[in-house]
């Protein structure tokens, strides 16, 4: 059994299928080596930073495919969802405010909605192989850095309710997007 099983077993309560827990991470379910493919983020509270940093705790984060985020989720903490690349898709609470510092590097959602309190975007979705959509509910008071979408070459679209040339260095890295300028989201039913 290799380092890495051991680390992921000694940190579940049985085999697969069980829960387990690290950094607050609750896991609702393993795969048949030990490693989380669900997990539960619903009481992690407000210090959420590295919370699945794949690159910690030995990549044991790179399996997951679904997760389960608080509904009154305030912030998303730096490096998040970091290299998370099974991780396809995932819904941010409108509650969630301040800086996005990135929480999405390396991890293979395919689209994203930033919530309307979102006031800086820092290199939030860098090297996203798979990430095909963004959308901003509003505009970052504080912008979007020249590398907030870099290396995601699959990224086609990006929708923003601001008009050209409000926020600089667009298209942010993402050399393949285009630019939905002035959108308007349609309504939800």
């Amino acid at each position: 059994m290799s380092m890495l099983q051991d680390l992921i077993r000694s940190r579940l309560r049985g085999g697969a299928g069980s829960q387990g827990q690290t950094r607050g991470v609750i896991w609702t379910e393993v795969d048949a080596d030990g490693y989380p493919t669900k997990v539960d983020l619903t009481s992690i509270g407000v210090r959420n930073d590295y919370a699945m940093y794949s690159n910690y705790d030995r990549g044991i984060y790179r399996r997951v495919t679904e997760v389960t985020l608080p509904r009154d989720l305030t912030r998303m903490g730096i490096h998040m969802f970091r290299y998370c690349v099974s991780l396809r898709q995932l819904d941010i609470p409108d509650t969630v405010q301040g800086k996005l510092d990135q929480t999405f590097v390396g991890s293979g959602i395919y689209e994203l909605v930033f919530p309307a309190g979102i006031n800086e975007f820092y290199a939030t979705c860098s090297m996203m192989p798979d990430l095909r959509k963004a959308t901003f509910k509003s505009k970052p008071a504080k912008g979007v850095t020249n590398n907030g979408f870099q290396a995601c070459y699959k990224l086609t679209e990006i929708n923003v309710p601001w008009s050209e040339g409000e926020v600089a260095n667009a298209p942010w890295g993402a050399t393949n997007a285009t630019i939905n300028y002035n959108y308007t989201p349609p309504e939800e039913e």
